[in-house]
């Protein structure tokens, strides 16, 4: 169904909620009853099976694990009880796992036009002027990309301002003292995935 991807010491995968089975469904139903009520409330179709296709994500990369060994820091950020580090992220069809003995973020986003007029809260002088240099829609996605899975390595997410995140170095983020190493790669040209860990 969906490969497993080796990047330095990490593993990710990347699950379309299109190849989610009824079988999954009942496998997460059974196995994973916590995350199953998470998915139960949410509004539409599409989200249920993201929350679902999560679990299933990311019991391809461990194998079967207990959700109750799965804890969170004071940011909400999981990690599981043997202190190995996932990120789950998911925007318009699928769903990124990806998991570390050391901190991790994963982020993916669908490339939408969209308005940015709040461009400027999020990206330093030099962002921007790498986003206005040229093919702007797609350099947006890859720093914003960059920025959010560097926030979720870090475990403080959203208590960081993203224009805090320096993200226009290839390879590498900064969040004010911390360097995180980032791989940033397109999926079918319309998707952004990024990695970043420490």
């Amino acid at each position: 169904m969906n490969p497993i991807f080796y990047l330095n010491f990490m593993k990710y995968t990347v699950l379309s909620i299109n190849d989610i089975t009824q079988e999954d469904i009942n496998h997460v139903i059974e196995t994973y009853p916590l995350r199953y009520e998470k998915a139960l409330k949410k509004r539409f179709k599409e989200d249920f099976l993201r929350c679902i296709g999560g679990y299933v994500a990311l019991e391809k990369l461990l194998g079967f694990f207990n959700e109750k060994d799965i804890y969170y820091n004071e940011y909400r950020k999981p990690f599981l009880k043997n202190n190995l580090y996932f990120s789950i992220s998911h925007s318009g069809d699928y769903v990124l796992v990806a998991i570390n003995e050391t901190e991790i973020g994963a982020d993916i986003q669908i490339m939408k036009e969209k308005s940015l007029r709040f461009i400027k809260k999020l990206f330093n002088e030099q962002e921007l002027e790498y986003i206005n240099e040229k093919d702007s829609l797609k350099r947006f996605y890859k720093l914003w990309s960059k920025k959010e899975s560097a926030i979720k390595a870090d475990g403080r997410g959203l208590a960081i301002p993203l224009i805090d995140v320096n993200a226009i170095n290839e390879n590498s983020i900064t969040i004010y003292e911390k360097t995180y190493e980032n791989e940033c790669f397109l999926l079918e040209d319309k998707y952004v995935i990024s990695i970043s860990w420490r």
